[in-house]
């Protein structure tokens, strides 16, 4: 998560320190795999600030906050046909992990 010690928001600089410091991982419903996001990372960077930015300063997180489920059975001795028996494993998408 983002946490801006300025009034206008995150900046770049922020961004690349938390990412530096926690890495790129994307989801299966990332737009892009983490790949090309660690090689052209310096490209995006202004792009995603401007997404966190935006996200911050309006409290909307509308259309960011996506996760790919998969239930995961909680031990192997357990009924694979009740559904209480299972937990849900959330992998978000980057931009959703980022802010």
């Amino acid at each position: 998560a983002v946490v801006s010690t300025q009034s206008t928001g995150a900046t770049v600089y922020e961004l690349r320190q938390i990412i530096k410091e926690t890495g790129i991982k994307t989801s299966s419903i990332d737009p892009l795999p983490t790949e090309i996001f660690t090689k052209h990372l310096e490209l995006f960077l202004p792009i995603l600030c401007d997404i966190v930015n935006l996200s911050l300063s309006t409290g909307s997180m509308d259309g960011l906050k996506m996760a790919h489920i998969t239930p995961l059975i909680k031990g192997m001795s357990l009924d694979n046909e009740s559904f209480k028996n299972y937990r849900p494993i959330s992998n978000l998408t980057f931009i959703g992990k980022l802010i």
